[in-house]
């Protein structure tokens, strides 16, 4: 969370100037949900902004937290967006979101994964259950696995990646849906209207890989197509529009 005693942050630990509570009449205000991919400043976020503005009263907010998974986002838009009564909260979703945690600060403030992250590379089995118990255990087993790894030629590059190999996991979807229909069913309440953009990984614009598999590159946005579509969430899925430039 933003610390709101730095320049720049509001009292909602935004960054933003403070937001009008209760929402004036009239006012449109569009909230965009996210980690470090609308986080930039200038940038898509500032030229959406741009863009509404010669469209009407529309207010854009920037909501995004860098390093922040869905779940940190859910409990930031019920802890504090949605008292900004916003009209439309767009979440901007990219593959490294499954995790619950996936990043924890050591005493230098610098960004580490969690234990919870580096365990996504290990498997189900009862004797991996009793090494996540374990701190020691745990990193003298990834060592292993890294080693082990390094000399297999793995079916993508993304399998070995700690922040990225979640999205491509049947079980962990099973929580992120819950993160969904929560996210709808609070901004529901609220009257609130609910969307969400993906945004793919630079591994799956190549063709070595798309040519080898396209249906296993694309499974992530199959899979949140789909949770989607059974929860009449719009979802905008950018692959297409990167793909073809």
């Amino acid at each position: 969370m933003l610390n709101p005693g730095r320049e720049g942050v509001n009292s909602l630990s935004i960054r933003h100037n403070e937001i009008i509570i209760p929402k004036p009449k009239g006012l449109f205000r569009l909230v965009y949900l996210g980690d470090s991919i609308p986080w930039d400043n200038p940038g898509f976020v500032n030229h959406t902004a741009e863009a509404l503005s010669k469209l009407g009263n529309i207010e854009v907010i920037n909501a995004a937290t860098p390093g922040y998974t869905t779940y940190q986002e859910l409990l930031f838009l019920r802890t504090y967006v949605l008292e900004t009564s916003p009209d439309l909260v767009l979440l901007t979703y990219c593959l490294n979101d499954n995790h619950k945690f996936l990043h924890r600060f050591n005493e230098n403030a610098r960004m580490l994964f969690t234990k919870e992250a580096k365990e996504s590379l290990m498997g189900n089995s009862v004797f991996d259950k009793v090494v996540s118990r374990s701190y020691l255990l745990t990193s003298i087993k990834l060592a292993i696995i890294s080693r082990q790894r390094r000399g297999e030629k793995s079916r993508s590059p993304w399998e070995n990646k700690v922040d990225l190999n979640i999205a491509w996991k049947d079980n962990p979807w099973i929580h992120f849906e819950k993160y969904l229909i929560e996210m709808k069913n609070l901004l529901s309440r609220k009257g609130s209207k609910f969307a969400i953009i993906v945004f793919s990984i630079e591994f799956q614009l190549e063709e070595r890989y798309l040519r080898t598999d396209y249906d296993y590159v694309l499974k992530p946005q199959k899979l949140l197509k789909r949770i989607c579509d059974k929860h009449d969430i719009p979802c905008l899925d950018l692959f297409p529009s990167f793909y073809n430039l």
